[in-house]
C-alpha cells in the first residue's frame, strides 16, 4: 500500500498543482530513511519513489535543499546504482545529480571526487552499462550525460587560469614533468648537471614539446586549457611514470613530421573534453533553430529526451553554460510550447518560473528578450489555474524590479 501512495504521490505532483514547499521535515525525513535503511529491505516502488521524491524536493522547492541534503548519505545512494531495478540505477543517479547541481561549491568537488573513485566507476560499469550491453534507456543515458556533464564543469576554472608567474608548485611540476622523463639519460650518458651546462634543459622541453622550451611555463599562460593541461600532464607522469617516459622518449626519436608530443597531446585533450564542447553545442542549437525556423521539419518529432536536455540548460546555473547554448534554448523551448501538439505539457513539467525569471537578470539581451518569450508562451498554452499563477508570479514585485533594473534601466527604456 505504501510503495502505491508513494507513486501516486509523485504522479500528483508531476502535474504542478501543489507546491513542494508544502512538506514537512517529518514526510521528508521518512521518505530519506526509505533510501538509506537497506534492512529491512522496502519494496523496490517504495526506495523507485523516495528517490524519485527527494529529487524533485531538492530541485523545485525553496528552503528543502538543506533537508534532504542533510537526511541522505552519498554512500547510500551509490548503494542503489548495483540495484537490479534500472528505474531505481536511473533515479538514484538522477537524485546525486540534483545534490550535485544544487550543493556549495566545497561539497561538489566531495560529491565529484565520490562519484570519480574507482568504486564508483566500477560500480556503473557492472551494473549499470555491462548488462545492458551498453546500450542504457534515454533517460539513464541523459542522467549519465548531466552527471558527466557536471563533474567536467569543476575543472573549468582551472582550464580558464593561466599560470601565475610566481607559482613555485607550478613551476616544480613542470621541472617535474622533465625529470621524470629524462633524468636517467641511459642513451646519451650525461648527467643533470653537464645537461644544464650545454642548455639540454631546453632541448629536453622541446622533446616533451614545449612551445616556449626556454620558459615553458609560457605555454600554460594561453586559456584554454591554462593550468588545466598541466595537472593532467603531472597525473599521467606520476601515476604512470613508466608509461609516461616511454611515450616521450620514444617520441623523442620519430621525424617531425610524425612526432605527436606529450605536452600538445595534453594540450589538445583539455581543450576537446572541456574547451570546444560548449562552443560546439552552441553552434549545435543555433543551426538547430535556423533549421526549425524553415518550417520544412515538424515540432511534433522531438523526443521527451532531448526537450529534457534543452530545458535543462535553461534550468540548472552551476555549472554556467555558454550564453549562445541559453538563447537558443530557451527558444527551442518557446517554439515547441507554441507550435507543436502534445508536447507543451513536457516543456511545463520540465520547466520552472523561477529559474525563467533568473535569466531577466542575465546581462544579455537577447536571453533577457528570448526568457520573456517563453514565459509568454507558458502563459498563452497553460491552463486558466496556472495561468493565474503565472500572473501572479509576474507581477510580484521581485520580478518587476527585476525586469526594471536589468531589462528597461540598462537601455534607457528604449
Amino acid at each position: 500500500m505504501l510503495a502505491h501512495c508513494l507513486l501516486s504521490f509523485v504522479e500528483l505532483m508531476d502535474h504542478g498543482i501543489v507546491s513542494w514547499n508544502i512538506l514537512e521535515t517529518v514526510f521528508i525525513k521518512t521518505v530519506a530513511d526509505h533510501v538509506n535503511n537497506p534492512n529491512p529491505v522496502p519494496e523496490k516502488e517504495i526506495v523507485q519513489a523516495s528517490l524519485s521524491i527527494l529529487e524533485s524536493i531538492a530541485l523545485n522547492s525553496v528552503g528543502k535543499f538543506s533537508q534532504v541534503e542533510n537526511h541522505l548519505t552519498l554512500t547510500n545512494l551509490v548503494m542503489h546504482l548495483q540495484n537490479q531495478s534500472p528505474i531505481i540505477q536511473q533515479n538514484a543517479i538522477a537524485l546525486i545529480n540534483a545534490l550535485f547541481i544544487k550543493a556549495e561549491p566545497s561539497k561538489r568537488k566531495v560529491i565529484s571526487a565520490t562519484m570519480c573513485s574507482k568504486q564508483v566507476r566500477n560500480a556503473i560499469l557492472t551494473s549499470v552499462l555491462q548488462p545492458s550491453g551498453g546500450q542504457v534507456g534515454a533517460e539513464m543515458a541523459h542522467q549519465l550525460y548531466v552527471l558527466q556533464t557536471l563533474t567536467l564543469g569543476l575543472l573549468e576554472q582551472r582550464m580558464n587560469t593561466k599560470m601565475d608567474p610566481q607559482d613555485q608548485d607550478a613551476h616544480d611540476k613542470i621541472k617535474e614533468l622533465r625529470r621524470v622523463a629524462f633524468e636517467i639519460d641511459v642513451i646519451g650518458g650525461v648527467d643533470a648537471s653537464s645537461k644544464r651546462q650545454m642548455g639540454g634543459y631546453a632541448k629536453d622541453y622541446k622533446k616533451l614539446g614545449f612551445k616556449y622550451d626556454i620558459n615553458p611555463a609560457q605555454d600554460f599562460t594561453e586559456t584554454p586549457p591554462g593550468m588545466l593541461a598541466l595537472d593532467c600532464m603531472i597525473y599521467f607522469a606520476r601515476n604512470h611514470p613508466e608509461a609516461y617516459t616511454k611515450v616521450v622518449l620514444e617520441n623523442s626519436w620519430c621525424a617531425d613530421e610524425h612526432r605527436v608530443s606529450i605536452c600538445r597531446t595534453s594540450w589538445n585533450l583539455s581543450n576537446i573534453c572541456l574547451g570546444p564542447c560548449g562552443v560546439m553545442l552552441a553552434h549545435c542549437l543555433l543551426s538547430f533553430v535556423e533549421l526549425m525556423d524553415h518550417g520544412i521539419v515538424s515540432w511534433n518529432i522531438l523526443e521527451t529526451v532531448f526537450i529534457k536536455t534543452v530545458a535543462d540548460h535553461v534550468n540548472n546555473p552551476n555549472p554556467v553554460p555558454e550564453k549562445e547554448i541559453v538563447q537558443a534554448s530557451l527558444s527551442i523551448l518557446e517554439s515547441i510550447a507554441l507550435n507543436s501538439v502534445g508536447k507543451f505539457s513536457q516543456v511545463e513539467n520540465h520547466l520552472t518560473l523561477t529559474n525563467l525569471v533568473m535569466h531577466l537578470q542575465n546581462q544579455s539581451p537577447i536571453i533577457q528578450q528570448n526568457a520573456i518569450a517563453l514565459i509568454n508562451a507558458l502563459f498563452i498554452k497553460a491552463e486558466p489555474s496556472k495561468r493565474k499563477v503565472i500572473s501572479a508570479t509576474m507581477c510580484s514585485k521581485q520580478v518587476r524590479n527585476a525586469i526594471l533594473t536589468s531589462v528597461l534601466q540598462p537601455s534607457g527604456g528604449q
